[in-house]
């Protein structure tokens, strides 16, 4: 496994608020409107908490349909700004009422909650961060008409290239059967859309940490 963290280089940093390596910039702790959504939960959440204890208007979205919400870390007096349902992130929309587990899409999640901009977006799906990245890329930053896009097959027919909505992602990457080739075409088609990265670590399998320090 792998932690990541990217920035946008483009339009989507017009915002700059952005969590860092386990503590927080000037920018975020002041800031009136932060928002920060995590898509995959487990039973630490002290991330979470820190990130509510250092700043006065931030609100946190999270997500994972095996969880029952956060974990352990959040005071229960800021709980008032966190926000949680059980359900996944995927790479299409997935939650008629029939569909178990229910599965969203980025852009309609943040339709439901009112939302054009994610400051920092937090993902880990266990492994299938692939395909809801490549899946997102096509939806917001598309390429041109019918035209390619790094890491995806084929031609996708897009009206005009757009930006991503979120100002830093932070996220895992499962690479267990990844081969080197498909990856690289990964990363570059996350630099083709504009991110940056700025820290990455890679953490054994059986790893149990969840914050970006190293064990």
């Amino acid at each position: 496994m792998a932690a990541s963290g990217f920035v946008g280089s483009r339009a989507s940093q017009r915002r700059k608020t952005a969590l860092c390596t386990h503590s927080v910039r000037t920018a975020l702790l002041t800031a009136r409107t932060v928002s920060y959504a995590r898509l995959g939960l487990d039973w630490d959440s002290t991330f979470e908490g820190e990130l509510l204890q250092r700043t006065s208007h931030c609100k946190v979205y999270g997500y994972d349909f095996t969880a029952r919400g956060f974990g352990h870390g959040v005071p229960r007096a800021l709980k008032g700004r966190t926000h949680f349902a059980r359900l996944g992130l995927g790479a299409v929309d997935s939650h008629g009422p029939a569909d178990e587990p229910k599965m969203w899409t980025l852009r309609s999640l943040m339709a439901a909650n009112g939302h054009d901009h994610i400051d920092v977006l937090h993902i880990d799906i266990e492994g299938w961060e692939f395909e809801v990245l490549r899946a997102m890329v096509v939806d917001f930053a598309g390429i041109g008409l019918s035209a390619p896009v790094p890491g995806v097959a084929g031609e996708v027919e897009v009206q005009e290239r757009g930006t991503l909505p979120f100002g830093q992602l932070l996220i895992e990457f499962h690479v267990w059967h990844e081969k080197f080739e498909q990856f690289l075409a990964f990363w570059e088609m996350l630099e083709n859309v504009g991110l940056r990265p700025f820290m990455s670590e890679v953490r054994p399998r059986c790893g149990f940490a969840r914050s970006l320090r190293s064990p």
